[in-house]
């Protein structure tokens, strides 16, 4: 979903020919991710100015449209498989549940919740009640995907399941799922933007930056432990 939001370009990491110069600056010490405060020190004497807030929020955004499209693509195969049950398929159950508990744990993990919501707290209580109540969003959608998950543990142990519960839990959770990104996007993101000072924005940029250098790192040294795993094999026949 290419479109602007919380008015930047969302939908890409990050655009260097948007922000020239952001780039050189930004991979000062990336490997470095232990020093946040070294980092963001770097950082400001290279001169970038409120870029780091630009690029947290474009960040953010990118993982926002990231959560919906895969969201959707879930929701559009659970609906178009429930129309064609007629009967108990529990291996298509188990992999849709398998599937959206995936999904959860990377909304669990996204730079939203590890980063910036701790950030906002440390700053202000302004925003207290707002994420109490996106936090019992997602413990009522914990609660539904758990609902799921025993359905389906009761139908391997019992061999019978209600299948129309089982799809009435999914859907729920992906609709507080859903609720929580909203209220996340027009609700949340403003408050940060109007709280967070240059150097808030700073901190939570250098957060990024440091976890996307490692994430990184992991893509890189995959193929590496593949190819060798693949010549030991070699080796052993």
């Amino acid at each position: 979903m290419e479109q602007k939001r919380f008015g930047l370009y969302s939908g890409n990491a990050f655009s260097t020919h948007l922000f020239p110069g952001f780039r050189s600056a930004a991979v000062v010490q990336r490997s470095d991710s232990d020093k946040s405060e070294s980092f963001v020190q770097q950082l400001q004497d290279q001169g970038v100015p409120m870029l780091t807030a630009t690029y947290s929020l474009v960040a953010i955004a990118a993982e926002q449209d990231k959560a919906r499209r895969m969201l959707s693509r879930l929701r559009h195969c659970f609906q178009s498989a429930w129309r064609g049950l007629q009967s108990f398929d529990f291996a298509f159950l188990e992999t849709a549940f398998n599937k959206l508990m995936q999904f959860d744990k990377f909304c669990r993990n996204r730079k939203i919740e590890l980063y910036l919501i701790p950030a906002i707290r440390t700053v202000s209580d302004e925003a207290d009640a707002l994420i109490g109540e996106l936090d019992a969003l997602s413990a009522k959608a914990a609660c539904f995907l758990r609902s799921a998950g025993d359905q389906l543990a009761g139908a391997y142990d019992l061999g019978s399941i209600k299948v129309n519960e089982v799809i009435h839990a999914m859907e729920s959770y992906c609709d507080k799922i859903v609720t929580r990104l909203d209220r996340e996007e027009k609700e949340l993101l403003p408050l940060a933007r109007r709280l967070f000072s240059i150097e808030d924005w700073f901190s939570i940029a250098a957060h990024f930056l440091s976890e996307d250098a490692v994430a990184c790192g992991r893509r890189r040294a995959l193929p590496a432990r593949v190819a060798a795993q693949s010549a030991a094999m070699s080796n052993s026949r």
